[in-house]
């Protein structure tokens, strides 16, 4: 075997060998280039639909968010319309209660009034009695008088004259009158005493319809303090439910939303592990390329070489390594030491 197939066959196997590493390793990269391509499609793609979601959720939060606000709204107007009129009807009830008591009082006062006019009447009557009594009275004086005269006309001898009769007919005819002043006057007193008893039932009636009427008024407070309560308790029932509510939906929305975000965090990560890997890939790929590139550089200057070594070797032009006779020790001494044919 001459060198230059031994510097050809070395050149070739080491440019087959180094392009074979190079396209091996290009074979490599290729697939590890197409599997980090496909997790930073993957990676982004996460990326994208968690991006989605995550503006999904904080539309989504910010419309239960107006909702319960409105909810809220719409639920204290509402009870702020019952309270209203309720109370409404309470000052109607307080009204109309008052209306009646009123008039109530105003029968009452009438009544009164009437009670105190017939008590003026009969004092009128009992004035126009007494003034006939006194007017009588003065009459039966003047025959009395004259009654006197007569009897002391009988004393002289007259006692079985008319005189007598007269003097006793005076004294009946005034324990009459007298009998019947008094029976008159009872009769007013009486009429009197009616009259007061009405009055002061009256004033006893007037006295507990004002009772009565205080006693509503007392109740309509204490309704109205105990509906105000109520609405009280109502609205601050209503606001401890809606921020109660708000903060879980806050508290909710902001763990999903970290979930979210971290989520996101780890697909960037990801897709700057597939970038990375891509680029490891692609930098492996070059390396292949060179490699290859490499091996038929080196499969090219073994060519080279292989036909420069006769020239540089041979026996006929007085090589470094011929003699006269053409033969060295490489040869067998009856011919040159040539390239395989």
């Amino acid at each position: 075997m001459g060198v230059s197939a031994v510097v050809s066959g070395v050149s070739a196997l080491v440019g087959v060998g180094t392009a074979a590493y190079g396209a091996s390793e290009k074979l490599d990269s290729n697939k590890k280039a197409a599997a980090a391509a496909a997790a930073q499609q993957q990676a982004s793609a996460a990326q994208t639909a968690l991006s989605v979601q995550q503006t999904n959720l904080q539309s989504q939060f910010a419309i239960s968010q107006s909702q319960a606000q409105a909810a809220y709204s719409t639920g204290q107007a509402q009870t702020s319309a019952a309270y209203a009129q309720q109370q409404a009807g309470l000052n109607i009830e307080g009204a109309q209660a008052s209306l009646a008591a009123s008039q109530a009082s105003y029968d009452i006062n009438q009544g009164i009034i009437r009670s105190q006019q017939e008590i003026e009447r009969q004092r009128n009557q009992s004035m126009e009695l007494d003034n006939r009594r006194q007017r009588m009275e003065n009459l039966r004086v003047a025959q009395r008088a004259r009654a006197l005269s007569l009897m002391g006309a009988s004393t002289q001898g007259a006692q079985f004259g008319s005189g007598l009769a007269g003097g006793r007919a005076q004294i009946s005819g005034q324990r009459g009158v007298n009998e019947l002043g008094m029976l008159q006057n009872l009769e007013i007193g009486r009429n009197i005493f009616a009259q007061n008893q009405n009055i002061s039932a009256g004033q006893i009636a007037s006295s507990e319809l004002e009772l009565s009427l205080a006693r509503q008024r007392a109740n309509l407070i204490t309704r109205d303090t105990q509906l105000k309560a109520m609405y009280a308790q109502t609205q601050a029932d209503a606001q401890t439910n809606y921020y109660t509510q708000a903060a879980q939906a806050q508290s909710q929305f902001s763990a999903q939303n970290a979930a979210y975000t971290t989520a996101f965090t780890q697909a960037g990560g990801q897709l700057n592990t597939a970038t990375g890997q891509l680029a490891a890939a692609q930098g492996q790929g070059a390396f292949g390329t060179s490699l290859i590139q490499a091996g038929a550089s080196i499969f090219s200057a073994g060519s080279t070489a292989s036909n420069f070594a006769p020239n540089l070797l041979g026996a006929t032009g007085g090589g470094i390594f011929g003699s006269a006779t053409g033969s060295n020790f490489l040869s067998s001494g009856s011919g040159s030491f040539n390239t395989p044919t």
